[in-house]
Parts: C-alpha cells; sequence; structure tokens
C-alpha cells in the first residue's frame, strides 16, 4: 500500500509567504475553514500526524489478526525553503556572452529557443528547464559550435563565475556540479552538463521552462504566491526516511534507494542495472 500525502507540498508552495515577513509577495491577510493562511502549513502537519496515527493503529490490529509484522516505512523526497529571488537563466548566459541573441533581438518570442531569436553559431550555452544549463556541443546538438575538447574549460569557467555570484548579499549558488557527478548510465549524454544548485532563497524562473530570453534582468523578485519551494542544492533541502518499525539505516539514505529496499522486503530479485543499495 503506498500513501502520498500531496497537500503538503502543494500548501508549502503556495503558502509560504504567508508567514514569510521577508518575501517579496505579500498580501491580505485571509483565512480558510476558520484557519489562517499562515496556519495552514502548521494545520497539515497536524492533519498528516492524525492520519498516520490512525493509520498505526490499523496496523496493530492486523499483525495482532495475522501474526506477522507489517513494514511501515515514512519518506519525503525533499523539504521546503523561501523562495523569494528568482533567476532568469538563459538572460545571464547573454549577459555573460555564452547565448547570443540574432541581429536586433532582445528576447525571444513565443517559440522561445525554437525561434529565430537566437544566433546558434555564436552560441555556446544555452538553458531550458530548471536548474540545468546546456552546452551548445558539436555532434549533439543541430547547429552546436563547441567541441569536446573545448567543453571542459568553458564549464569550468561558467561555475567559477556562477559560484562567485551574490545578490542582496547572498550567494546565489551553493553547488554546480557536472552531469557525471550527479547521473550515471546509457543517456547521460542528454543530461544537462552542469547541474544549478540554488542557494536557499533562490530559484529558477518560470520562463526558464520554456528557455525563454526575458530581457528582464538576470535575478528579479519572484512576486508570487508560489513562494516556497525545492528545487534547490538538494543538500540544503534534505528530504527523509523513517523506517517506523525500527530498523536503523545502513547508509545515508538516497532517492535510489528506496527502490532497491522495496525489492529487498518483497524478496524479488533487483535489475542487476539498478541504482541503489537496501537501506535494511
Amino acid at each position: 500500500l503506498f500513501l502520498y500525502a500531496g497537500s503538503l507540498d502543494m500548501r508549502c508552495h503556495m503558502l509560504w509567504h504567508t508567514f514569510d515577513d521577508e518575501h517579496p509577495h505579500q498580501e491580505a491577510a485571509g483565512e480558510y475553514d476558520g484557519v489562517p493562511y499562515d496556519k495552514q502549513i502548521d494545520r497539515i502537519y497536524m492533519q498528516i500526524d492524525t492520519m498516520f496515527g490512525e493509520l498505526m493503529g490499523r496496523v496493530a490490529e492486523l499483525e495482532k489478526k495475522h501474526g506477522e509484522e507489517i513494514e511501515v516505512i515514512v519518506m519525503s523526497d525533499h523539504g521546503f525553503a523561501p523562495f523569494r529571488r528568482k533567476m532568469h537563466t538563459n538572460d545571464w548566459l547573454v549577459q555573460e556572452g555564452y547565448l547570443v541573441m540574432a541581429d536586433g533581438k532582445t528576447k525571444t518570442g513565443a517559440h522561445g529557443l525554437a525561434g529565430d531569436d537566437i544566433d546558434w553559431s555564436k552560441s555556446k550555452a544555452y538553458a531550458v528547464g530548471f536548474n540545468g544549463i546546456i552546452i551548445n556541443r558539436q555532434g549533439r546538438e543541430s547547429q552546436g559550435i563547441v567541441s569536446d575538447s573545448e567543453a571542459d574549460a568553458l564549464m569550468a569557467e561558467m561555475t567559477s563565475k556562477l559560484m562567485s555570484m551574490t545578490d542582496q548579499g547572498n550567494k546565489v549558488f551553493t553547488s554546480i556540479k557536472r552531469a557525471d557527478e550527479v547521473f550515471s548510465g546509457d543517456e547521460l549524454m542528454h543530461a544537462p552538463d552542469l547541474q544549478l544548485g540554488f542557494n536557499v532563497g533562490f530559484g529558477a524562473s518560470d520562463e526558464c521552462a520554456t528557455g525563454a530570453v526575458t530581457g528582464e534582468g538576470v535575478i528579479v523578485d519572484n512576486d508570487s504566491r508560489w513562494s516556497g519551494s525545492h528545487l534547490m542544492d538538494p543538500e540544503l533541502v534534505r528530504g527523509t526516511i523513517v523506517s517506523v518499525n525500527g530498523r536503523d539505516l545502513v547508509k545515508d539514505p538516497a532517492l535510489e534507494d528506496i527502490t532497491a529496499t522495496l525489492y529487498k522486503l518483497f524478496a524479488v530479485e533487483a535489475p542487476e542495472n539498478l541504482d541503489g543499495v537496501p537501506l535494511f
């Protein structure tokens, strides 16, 4: 049996600003179902705690009835943190000369990077999606200009610049990792070449999802109700896993270990190429 409490995630995303006085998005206080908005996140935690208590009561009844232990695992794949300032990654790449606009263009149109707003013959890197930068590689991108021998130096240069970025006195990034430090396998070549680990308070803008160049600047206020986030350095928004049965974990858990653990619990042989190891 698998149960996902999705309301917790969404309330943290949408209501973080209600108790964060430093967040750019502020609005009049309100309430839902008799509970103020700024207490709704506390409320969902208490609701889940009550639900979990009821679940454990039923588990105890089943264990007594059938005479065998039932495994119960509680986990979250991430935590949460404030999202106050957003970065237009492609605007930064344009500013630094890595992404070059076509003559007369200052931002992308409705088709984003798929339009005719970019001069790919001069562009070394671009971003599509959250928290990744992609090198415009020869042989991989249709109009790639960066050779494999040039890519390492280019990534090192961009990493140095990104790690030194500050905004309002705060570091924007706490980690920048190359694809092979994060991913492995046959499809590694298709992963974004740099993985951006934002500091608490920062994140990629919505426009990054489509690869837009906005012309609005590199880092701007996140004046949005979507005010809590986990699209940051994963070490800053760590998830958790708990064996309610009291089993000790054999290692610091990673997301890929969950599948390996389930294979072992169900006594099913895992595929040879499965990432992760059983946690107990």
